[in-house]
């Protein structure tokens, strides 16, 4: 990045934000001590055309062969190097490796960076000591784990101890650690994660769980499976990669991949050996390798990522229930992992440079700010003269739906909306749900066009939701409303009907509540806008308030001016997940086409351009805190920092503006707070300005009457609709 470009970044104001109550927090990071030197670091290239582990394995090889690999000039070409088979599975292999010295990195950019008062601006270099420290720390714990995404490792489990889904998928617990800069200090974030995988061992054990047949004995399965049951079976293994219970002349077991799982078992199976027509299982006996389950004589191999997005509900819901924690139980598996599993003090790579790292978490002053004052809008509620419900879900009777749909008008009567009984309650095919809502809308039993549809589900993770909204909202042009027939059943409908509620007021253009006058403070300006966009190739997401409360949303720009008569002086973006790598390609191909936009487009008002505020916010990170006095925390929390909790110090830069905030209140598992950082400043907010008005912005939600977790909660809905 040019110096021009680092220099538009916005820096922290100087003075000091002191609103809120101060309370001390515990946050995961580890410091590194202070007598680290920065030291020179050589750098290297390493070619060899294979696959990952062998590449790492060979690399070892190499650096623990020589003690100096290079005078720092020459290359070097290693041949023959042979890699065993991992746990005797797959053949021996010989690899040719060139190593080549490429230059001497220098760290001590990052302690240039972290330090106080010395305004370095972040660029390639920061960016290229990250990388380097980052594979210091975890070049032993990759070795050892199994390694998911960068940074990301799952020890092998305890067989005592392994956790399963419902269907066979395995829960490996797992670890992430990454070098952090922070405010005159080097850290450590560490936190503790979990990923699916498939299982591993003998196929002949998981059957029953992958079928979900836990009563199925060893016996039953020596019988055969069913046609139905090896559908079920090859739909869950095919294309994962698995090895033999016996081994291969080479005494080893050949690696192969699931393609196709036949009814036959090895009994069954003839072939032509030395001229006579025998059996699988009769060939293996003749070698003196009897097969104990001539069906399936096969072992998954370990390591073999099962994608999230492949489970269905009810997994969905075990794996939550797995895997959310309180923040003191999470606090307690990563001190539990740090002399098991990363053992700093044994780690010779991180020795080698003079890395040290403290044992004891960073403790920092964060402040708790006051909730905005919000009143409600019954002033602003819709009629709602014509809408429909449809039941997707055939297991459910007409007297319940009737019943439960009561219930909602009667909440929406007593908020005020103006409703009658639907025109009908429609039974619908899922299997057919486009006929279903295309008749719908067609009906014509009132003069009045139909607003909304109400859709009953049965699931919403079979695609069957996100199909509805896409057809109801582009191909019809009628709101639509779905929620899973079980919330019908719970004890808990009458409450979540008032949720309901709130959400049909906002679909149809009303406004449930606002904050009071002066709380949504922006430097004095009353004309200003807000624009949210988050982009995930393929899809760009972007929304914008339409009014000066910022409750009202909508997708142009251009519908501030006709819906208000005026255009905004100010505006203040927030980008959704932007990581420091992509500073160069945010300013260039956003904040300056921005302005350049704003420019164009408020000439041919002949209006001044508006001031724009640029924030990036995130929340895919791994900083988590609790509070350090367990009577500090949030009272509904499960431990967690009481919602409106601001960090800005310790683990942030100094010179950038830059802040976390749990703006939510979590009852169960650990609170994520969200990471904020203002990138460009025209409007020239304080940080205690900033910090308030992202805080109350997160209140103004038509689906909740709570704070949410971040201010682009409406952009990710938006961007994970995937049109």
């Amino acid at each position: 990045m040019s110096n021009d470009l680092r220099n538009m970044i916005a820096l922290r104001p100087s003075e000091p934000a002191t609103r809120g109550k101060p309370v001390e927090v515990i946050v995961n990071y580890l410091e590194v001590k202070t007598n680290f030197k920065y030291p020179f670091i050589h750098s290297y290239t390493f070619d060899v055309t294979i696959r990952r582990r062998e590449e790492i394995l060979i690399l070892k090889l190499i650096i623990f062969s020589y003690n100096k690999l290079c005078n720092g000039k020459n290359t070097k070409t290693f041949s023959e190097i042979i890699i065993p088979p991992k746990d005797g599975i797959g053949r021996e292999e010989r690899f040719s490796a060139v190593l080549k010295y490429i230059k001497k990195c220098k760290t001590y950019h990052m302690r240039q960076y972290i330090k106080v008062n010395a305004n370095r601006r972040w660029g390639n270099d920061i960016q290229n000591n990250l990388r380097i420290l980052n594979n210091f720390i975890n070049s032993d714990v990759r070795a050892q784990s199994i390694t998911y995404k960068r940074r990301h490792y799952y020890p092998k489990p305890d067989p005592q101890r392994r956790l399963f889904l419902q269907g066979g998928i395995e829960l490996i617990p797992g670890l992430f650690q990454s070098v952090h800069p922070g405010w005159g200090k080097l850290l450590i974030n560490i936190d503790s994660r979990a990923a699916t995988f498939y299982p591993s061992g003998p196929l002949i054990d998981w059957i029953p769980r992958i079928l979900q047949r836990e009563g199925k004995s060893r016996d039953e399965l020596r019988r055969g499976l069913s046609r139905r049951e090896i559908y079920l079976l090859m739909s869950f293994i095919k294309g994962i990669s698995f090895t033999t219970t016996y081994n291969s002349g080479n005494n080893s077991k050949p690696r192969k991949k699931v393609s196709y799982i036949t009814e036959k078992s090895a009994e069954q199976i003839m072939f032509n050996y030395n001229g006579r027509n025998i059996s699988v299982n009769q060939y293996f006996l003749e070698l003196g390798m009897p097969l104990e389950f001539s069906l399936l004589p096969s072992s998954l191999i370990s390591g073999q990522k099962f994608g999230v997005d492949n489970l269905n509900c009810v997994q969905r819901k075990d794996l939550a229930d797995k895997t959310t924690v309180k923040p003191s139980d999470r606090f307690q598996r990563i001190t539990t992992a740090l002399p098991n599993v990363f053992k700093y003090s044994e780690n010779k790579t991180m020795k080698s440079i003079g890395m040290e790292i403290g044992k004891e978490f960073i403790k920092t002053i964060s402040r708790v700010l006051e909730p905005p004052k919000i009143t409600s809008s019954r002033k602003n509620k819709k009629i709602i003269p014509s809408w429909s419900v449809v039941c997707f879900d055939p297991s459910l009777k007409e007297h319940q739906v009737k019943t439960a749909i009561g219930t909602l008008i009667e909440i929406l009567v007593v908020m005020g909306l103006n409703v009658q009984y639907p025109q009908k309650i429609i039974p619908g095919n899922p299997q057919d749900f486009k006929k279903t809502l295309a008749l719908v809308a067609q009906n014509k039993n009132t003069k009045v066009d139909l607003q909304l549809i109400v859709c009953i589900l049965a699931n919403k993770f079979n695609g069957i939701y996100a199909e509805i909204k896409k057809i109801c909202l582009i191909d019809l042009g009628i709101n639509s409303l779905c929620f899973q027939s079980r919330n019908i059943l719970r004890s808990r409908w009458k409450q979540i009907c008032n949720n309901l509620a709130l959400r049909i007021n906002g679909k149809l253009g009303g406004t449930n509540s606002r904050l009071i006058p002066n709380q949504l403070y922006f430097k004095g300006s009353k004309k200003y806008m807000i624009i949210g966009a988050y982009f995930s190739h393929p899809i760009a997401a972007i929304v914008a308030s339409m009014d000066s409360f910022a409750v009202k949303y909508a997708d142009f720009i251009k519908l501030f001016e006709d819906m208000n008569k005026y255009l905004p002086e100010a505006i203040l973006f927030y980008r959704e997940s932007v990581t420091e790598r992509q500073f160069k390609i945010i300013m260039e191909h956003e904040v300056i086409k921005l302005l350049d936009a704003f420019k164009v487009f408020y000439q041919s008002r002949k209006h001044p351009p508006p001031n724009l505020t640029f924030v990036i916010m995130r929340k895919q990170h791994n900083t988590r805190a609790k509070p350090n006095n367990k009577f500090k925390a949030d009272p509904k929390g499960n431990g967690n920092c009481q919602p409106g909790t601001v960090i800005d110090k310790d683990i942030v830069v100094p010179q950038y503006f830059n802040f976390y905030l749990q703006s939510h209140s979590s009852l169960t598992g650990t609170a994520i707070p969200a990471y904020y950082n203002v990138f460009y400043d025209e409007v020239g907010f304080s940080r205690d300005e900033m910090q308030t008005l992202t805080y109350n912005l997160c209140f103004l939600s038509v689906r909740c009457s709570l704070a949410l977790s971040t201010v682009t909660h409406y952009i990710m809905l938006t961007n994970l609709q995937n049109w």
